[in-house]
Parts: structure tokens; C-alpha cells; sequence
């Protein structure tokens, strides 16, 4: 199984023992370590809606090729746009990767959910720098929130990890 996140082995220690210092594997490890933030918006798959946003967060950390990132978004005005709801990532999500880049949500007000979902989280888009919200219906069909299911004004948190080119 390839390392996608580049983790030094388990068998190569932190500390060299006769030096006392960071071994070398470690410190370029932690060298491709990079804290940052951005400013997510809200997209639409057909076309976007007009937002006024009264808070606009986005940070994240990248370690080589693992970005951890959280959002909070709060509106007061939302209108327009057509097809599935997005959020904008910071970096793109890497193609050819096991599993899907999935994240939960912590806060969520000013959001229609439709008819028998049961839990919302986000999902990254492959090859896209976009996350989108999808839902799980009870019978275990999973539906992709529309710009549609947004009201006029609310907050939205959410964190999401996953593996970047």
C-alpha cells in the first residue's frame, strides 16, 4: 500500500540517538508542513448564488499530501444559483486516491433537508477543489443537497480531511 501522507516509518525514530537531534526523515516530514486559511464561499454545480456572508472562515493544515481543513460560513442573504450546493476547498482533491475524502458538519442552521434524511456530512470531489453536502435517507440512499435546500440566512461549520495533488 503506497504512503500517500509520506508518515516516516515506525521504525525510523524522531530523535537520533547520537546526534540528539530531529533525524532527517522526520525534519523533512515536518518541513512540508504548511498552516494556512482561505476564504470559502458557497458555489452552485449549474450556477452560483448570490451570498452576503457575515462570517467567511476557512483554515487548514496541509502535511505533505494530507490536508485537514474546518469551515464556518454564516449568511444573511442567499438567493439565486441553481444545482447541487458546493463549498470551495483551499486545494484540490487528488485523483486516484481509496475512499472518499469525507468530513462531518458540527453546526448547521438555515438549511432545508429533504424528506426522510436521517444525517448530513461532506464529501471532497475528486480532482475538483470543491466539497458538496449530501445527505443519508433511511433507506441508505445518499442525496446531494441542492443550492435550493439553502434558506435566506444561516451558519454552517464543518471540518473535512482528505489527500491533495
Amino acid at each position: 500500500m503506497p504512503n500517500n501522507t509520506r508518515i516516516p516509518s515506525q521504525i525510523i525514530p524522531l530523535v537520533d540517538k547520537t546526534t540528539g537531534l530531529m533525524t532527517r526523515e522526520w525534519y523533512r516530514f515536518f518541513a512540508n508542513s504548511i498552516e494556512s486559511s482561505w476564504t470559502p464561499e458557497f458555489t452552485g454545480s449549474v450556477s452560483n448564488p448570490t451570498v452576503t456572508y457575515t462570517v467567511q472562515n476557512g483554515g487548514y493544515v496541509r502535511i505533505n499530501g494530507s490536508v485537514q481543513c474546518n469551515v464556518i460560513l454564516t449568511w444573511t442573504s442567499f438567493s439565486g444559483g441553481s444545482g447541487d450546493i458546493r463549498i470551495s476547498l483551499p486545494l484540490p482533491v487528488k485523483d486516484g486516491i481509496t475512499g472518499i475524502p469525507s468530513g462531518s458538519i458540527s453546526l448547521m442552521n438555515g438549511v432545508n433537508l429533504p424528506a426522510s434524511i436521517i444525517t448530513v456530512g461532506v464529501s471532497g470531489v475528486v480532482g475538483q477543489s470543491f466539497l458538496k453536502m449530501t445527505g443519508l435517507k433511511d433507506n441508505s440512499d445518499t442525496v446531494v443537497l441542492a443550492v435550493s435546500d439553502i434558506n435566506n440566512a444561516g451558519s454552517i461549520g464543518l471540518s473535512l480531511s482528505y489527500v491533495t495533488v
